[in-house]
């Protein structure tokens, strides 16, 4: 054992915090959940702009489609105009033509069925075809034609038309197999149809994902739930197995275990007042009783003075057959360890039927610390002063409290008896005590 300053009288606080269960439930309230709520969040949005973003896909794909048949039907039609048109500086000019009457009729009858537009861009921005005559020939610099010329990818962009409807507009550029100028189609659909196929679409993706998420939550909170009654249920047979072993020890043992850092507790060396009980005539006592019988007697000494002991601050070290050991701790240790002794006595007495005990009393210096291999332990008190206490014990008769002179007082405590010189076993020096009967008080 290792010999510390570090005080056993006081656990340090938080000491009794592995008896607790783990919080688990509250971390997961306070920590875990607001994560899954936000990832509910996080993944319903993703999935909400990747719907978006797969739908505008879809449709972009189908309006390059729709712009490729509308050109292969105007090729077939009139290939010669077609290329005229591909290739013209003046599209009005071509379209006041009475031949281009048909390729018009023609594209005419392929815009949106319900907008009943279409255009047709050079990748200069001019206007080779509209279905509103008057656009044809102007020249169109928006940002979204621009985008859709540079990148030569379709580009979509909304629109409110003149009756005051919104409109999707699809920018679609198109390569003739036989002529490399660029040719860009202005397509519209209404909002109606594309919002309508996202919101299906989206809900149900989202919706879908969010419900999954949330029945798991769910199931995980059932889970925690259980689980923390599981540790709660734990925590309370540990804190009870620990109540019972407690019993067995003594608070200082107790402290002293809580307060360990490694796998022993650490020594410590103190002054303390340390009283020592005997029964006497016990073993004729126990020659003419049961075990039974034996046992319930002790029970009822050693409550007795067990709680004398409690009452004025101190604290059981051990319970030896019939002796009891006490150790009392702090600067008034003295008077509290001769008031418990002198408690004991009277209680003893008044009790009519319990055997008589004698008590020791001595103060000194002791160590605190285990002792034993690492199988089997036992926490205690060491030192002279403890020998000298039981000897004290062993010279007290039935009923009597012998203690050192200066354990006492200063003023007078009635039922003392005068100074003597009292010779122990083991010690050179004899000790100047007193003694006091319980019947003299």
């Amino acid at each position: 054992m290792t010999t510390s300053d570090i005080s056993l009288a006081a656990a340090p606080a938080g000491s009794d915090d592995y008896e607790a269960a783990f919080p688990l439930w509250l971390r997961f309230l306070r920590q875990v959940l607001p994560l899954l709520v936000g990832f509910i969040a996080v993944f319903a949005i993703a999935i909400g702009f990747t719907t978006v973003s797969i739908v505008e896909g879809l449709h972009k794909d189908a309006a390059q489609t729709r712009a490729a048949t509308i050109a292969r039907i105007a090729r077939a039609a009139a290939p010669d105009l077609w290329y005229e048109l591909l290739a013209t500086k003046d599209p009005r000019a071509l379209w006041a033509r009475p031949e281009a009457r048909r390729l018009a009729a023609l594209l005419t009858a392929s815009a949106d069925r319900q907008t009943g537009e279409l255009k047709l861009y050079s990748a200069e921005g001019i206007v080779l075809f509209s279905t509103e005559d008057e656009d044809i020939g102007e020249s169109d610099d928006g940002v979204t034609l621009a985008e859709t010329v540079a990148e030569d990818e379709p580009e979509m962009s909304s629109e409110t038309g003149a009756d005051g409807t919104t409109l999707y507009e699809f920018y679609v550029p198109y390569r003739d197999p036989n002529h490399d100028p660029m040719l860009v189609f202005e397509l519209y659909e209404p909002t109606e149809r594309l919002d309508s196929l996202l919101s299906q679409s989206g809900l149900a993706l989202v919706g879908l994902g969010v419900v999954l998420l949330i029945l798991l939550v769910v199931v995980l909170t059932r889970l925690v739930r259980r689980a923390q009654g599981a540790l709660d249920h734990r925590s309370a047979l540990v804190a009870a197995l620990r109540g019972r072993l407690e019993a067995l020890v003594s608070q200082t043992a107790s402290r002293a275990v809580r307060a360990a850092t490694g796998s022993e507790a650490t020594s410590q060396r103190n002054q303390c007042a340390v009283l020592y009980t005997d029964i006497r005539g016990f073993t004729t006592y126990c020659e003419h009783n049961t075990p039974e019988v034996v046992m319930g007697m002790l029970n009822e000494i050693m409550g007795l003075q067990i709680d004398a002991v409690g009452e004025h601050g101190g604290d059981v070290d051990k319970l030896v057959g019939d002796a009891l050991l006490a150790r009392f701790d702090g600067p008034d240790r003295r008077r509290r360890a001769l008031d418990a002794a002198l408690a004991i006595q009277r209680r003893l007495v008044a009790s009519g039927n319990l055997m008589p005990v004698g008590i020791g009393l001595f103060d000194g210096p002791v160590v605190s610390g285990t002792i034993g291999p690492a199988y089997r332990r036992d926490f205690t008190i060491i030192g002279d002063t403890v020998n000298a206490a039981a000897r004290l014990c062993a010279a007290a008769a039935a009923g009597e409290v012998v203690a050192t002179v200066d354990l006492l007082p200063d003023q007078e405590i009635a039922g003392f008896g005068t100074p003597e010189a009292l010779q122990v076993k083991g010690r050179v020096e004899p000790l100047s005590v007193r003694r006091w009967r319980a019947e003299a008080a």
